[in-house]
């Protein structure tokens, strides 16, 4: 990993750009596109959406049907709040793989960011339905019936979740979480 990194560092300065680096270069890591996604997905989670964008963009010249590369590339576009485009990758990933589970947890997500709520929840439940045991998807579905007042929705999901993931600390300080919003709601 340490050879793709400093490609990718020597690629994304200030004084280069992906199609300045010497063929040569890019051969070193062997198109391997999943390298270039976890070096995307790196920059995502260290806020560097910017470099994010560019590494995955360059991925998909590799190979444009990677749902990882195409999920990568949307979360950094929606995290720069670029919404519309961060759709439009989902949709391209979508039709690739219309079941995938995450992909679609990714469209519920940019519809959340979008306060389009009803529509964030629908394809959480899909995502759900199609792949039962990502935590995440739970938690944000939870949270999101947290956030729009559905608290016996939030508790039943909550539930499940435990039933799935029996040893997730997280879900007990949710389900006290929405407990004591219906205490306050008096449900």
């Amino acid at each position: 990993m340490k050879n793709f990194k400093n490609i990718f560092q020597i690629a994304f300065n200030e004084s280069h750009s992906p199609e300045m680096i010497q063929k040569e270069q890019w051969c070193e890591i062997d198109n391997d596109t999943s390298a270039i996604a976890e070096t995307g997905f790196d920059y995502i989670e260290s806020g560097e959406y910017d470099k994010a964008i560019k590494l995955l963009s360059f991925g998909l010249t590799i190979d444009n049907t990677d749902i990882d590369l195409l999920n990568g590339l949307a979360i950094a576009l929606c995290e720069e709040g670029n919404y519309k485009k961060s759709k439009a990758v989902i949709e391209m990933a979508l039709e690739i793989d219309p079941e995938d589970a995450i992909t679609l947890g990714n469209l519920a997500a940019v519809y959340w960011e979008q306060d389009e709520t009803e529509l964030a929840i629908h394809y959480y439940n899909k995502a759900i339905e199609n792949e039962y045991d990502i935590d995440d998807l739970y938690i944000n579905l939870i949270n999101l019936y947290i956030e729009t007042d559905a608290m016996y929705m939030a508790f039943i999901t909550a539930q499940r979740f435990r039933e799935i993931f029996p040893k997730n600390a997280e879900i007990d300080e949710l389900i006290q979480d929405i407990i004591l919003n219906m205490a306050i709601a008096n449900y």
